[in-house]
C-alpha cells in the first residue's frame, strides 16, 4: 500500500514538473517568435512608408501587419509609442496575453524602436547630373 501511494505521488510530481517545463518552453518560443516578428514588421514599415505624410495611415498599416503576423487566439494589445516619419522614427509596444497549460494567464511584452537615417542624397536637390 505504501509503495502504491509513493508511486502515485512520484507520478504526480513528475507530471507537474513536465507541465511546468512545457509551459516555460511554450512561453519562450512565443516570446522569441513575437520579438522577431515585431522587429521585422517595424523595420519594414518604417523603411517602406517613412516618406508618407499621413501618420494615421502608417499607424493603421503597422497595427494590421502586427495583428496578422501574430495570428493566434490570444489577446494582443498594440500601442504606437512614438512616430515621426519626417525623422524616420517608429516605436511600438506589443503585449500578448497567453493562456498556459496550467490555466494561468501570462503576458509577453515586446517594445521595439526603429530609426532610419536618411542619406544626404535624398535631402539635397542636385538639379542636374553628377560629374
Amino acid at each position: 500500500m505504501k509503495s502504491i501511494i509513493l508511486g502515485i505521488i512520484g507520478t504526480l510530481i513528475t507530471l507537474y514538473t513536465f507541465l511546468i517545463g512545457v509551459d516555460i518552453l511554450v512561453f519562450q518560443i512565443n516570446k522569441n517568435e513575437m520579438e522577431k516578428q515585431v522587429s521585422r514588421i517595424v523595420k519594414h514599415v518604417l523603411e517602406e512608408e517613412y516618406r508618407e505624410d499621413d501618420e494615421a495611415t502608417v499607424r493603421q498599416m503597422l497595427i494590421e501587419e502586427i495583428r496578422s503576423s501574430l495570428s493566434s487566439g490570444d489577446t494582443v494589445q498594440i500601442e504606437v509609442k512614438g512616430m515621426d516619419l519626417q525623422k524616420g522614427l517608429l516605436s511600438v509596444r506589443v503585449v500578448q496575453y497567453l493562456r498556459m497549460l496550467n490555466g494561468k494567464e501570462r503576458e509577453i511584452v515586446v517594445e521595439k524602436t526603429a530609426i532610419i537615417e536618411r542619406s544626404m542624397w535624398s535631402e539635397i536637390d542636385l538639379g542636374g547630373e553628377l560629374n
